[in-house]
């Protein structure tokens, strides 16, 4: 067993794919910090650039990390380097976590606009964004603004992206689970 001495909140935490000892985590402080298990004096790299929190790292490939921050940006960092490759814009996220995958080059994150993105590896504005609609007495009422007890979550399984949203409609309702098939690769 090992500590490491994170010096701000760690909001997340993955292992590299290919590895049993190397770790990422985003913190609170802003930064991206790449760790070998095996040594956990000092992080093999430290990666800078977000403006806020980071909420989320996912490994896009092995050398290759995608993280999604509250300053409503994504980066694409090359871990060994501890350089970032692509900063990703158009979605909304500045005080939620609003979910993040990935999946053969492909990026889908949530937003606080009740829409989810979809990115290509390449490209650093959405190739795809769907809009969720609130349905109320067969019309159809577009909703502005995420409410506060909505959670969204993503997952990418066989070429498809799925939105999962937990939403409760008043105060004391019950929680409704909303799946939806929001993509295809």
């Amino acid at each position: 067993m090992t500590t490491i001495d994170a010096k701000s909140n760690v909001c997340c935490v993955k292992f590299k794919p290919d590895s049993q000892y190397n770790i990422v985590f985003g913190t609170a402080d802003h930064n991206l910090y790449y760790f070998d298990l095996r040594n956990t004096r000092e992080p093999c790299n430290l990666l800078k650039g977000h403006k806020k929190a980071v909420s989320y790292a996912r490994f896009l490939s092995n050398n290759e990390i995608v993280s999604a921050s509250t300053d409503s940006q994504l980066r694409l960092w090359r871990v060994t380097e501890g350089q970032c490759l692509r900063t990703y814009r158009g979605h909304t996220n500045e005080k939620n976590f609003v979910g993040l995958a990935v999946s053969n080059g492909y990026i889908v994150c949530g937003s606080e606009t009740n829409t989810v993105h979809l990115y290509q590896r390449e490209i650093s504005r959405p190739l795809l964004s769907y809009k969720f609609d609130e349905q109320t007495n067969g019309t159809t009422k577009t909703v502005a603004n995420t409410s506060v007890n909505e959670f969204f979550s993503l997952c990418v399984r066989r070429f498809f992206f799925w939105l999962f949203r937990n939403e409760r409609k008043r105060k004391k309702a019950a929680r409704n689970l909303s799946v939806r098939c929001v993509g295809a690769m």
